[in-house]
């Protein structure tokens, strides 16, 4: 029995970044001034008196504008999950130490080992169970396809979306089913058929 998934709209994964730093830099603008005083210079008010405790605070409003907007640190690194060269989402991870395979990046290794493995050994489209549930023990949503343990949503992974962990979790589940039946279906003799005379169409039509 399929499981029935609440899909909800998603950003695209990767671009959260790109399209949230114009605004970022626009609210720094409004708090930072160019008409003020430099870092360390007196002004009428203070006449040296008083610490730089206005732009300390303007510091941390800027810090707490970063953290509501789910921007990446220096201190995480996000990376996508592909199958058959199809973006599907993106795992987080804390920054490992230099010179080894970040932590991050052995995540979506292992993840996409198991995509190709169940591809490969090929399923039942109508039978495929993507299933999310809660671990009992790290309160952390699980993901499972047919019983076989694909990935733990972490609290980074949905701080980056901006998601409830458990609503990331269904989400990805979604985006992991349709993915799967997409490259099942792609692997059948009739869609290889299919592309091969659109191809050969092609090639009639570039050397006419």
């Amino acid at each position: 029995m399929l499981r029935k998934l609440r899909m909800v709209d998603r950003p695209k994964p990767g671009k959260t970044g790109s399209l949230l730093w114009p605004l970022l830099f626009s609210a720094s603008l409004a708090l930072f001034p160019t008409g003020g005083p430099a870092w360390g210079q007196e002004t009428a008010e203070n006449n040296g008196t008083v610490s730089n405790l206005p732009l300390l605070n303007r510091l941390n409003a800027l810090e707490e504008l970063r953290q509501a907007l789910s921007l990446p640190t220096p201190s995480m690194q996000a990376e996508a999950v592909m199958l058959d060269g199809r973006r599907l989402f993106v795992v987080t991870a804390p920054q490992g130490d230099p010179g080894n395979l970040p932590p991050v990046s052995q995540r979506v290794r292992s993840i996409e080992q198991t995509l190709h493995q169940l591809v490969s050994a090929g399923f039942d489209p109508e039978a495929l169970q993507v299933e999310v549930t809660l671990d009992g023990q790290t309160n952390q949503p699980v993901i499972r396809v047919n019983g076989r343990h694909l990935l733990t949503i972490t609290s980074l992974d949905a701080q980056f979306q901006g998601a409830q962990p458990m609503d990331w979790a269904e989400q990805v589940a979604g985006i992991v089913e349709e993915a799967l039946r997409t490259s099942q279906r792609e692997r059948q003799p009739q869609f290889l058929r299919r592309q091969a005379m659109i191809a050969l169409g092609l090639l009639a039509v570039v050397g006419a």
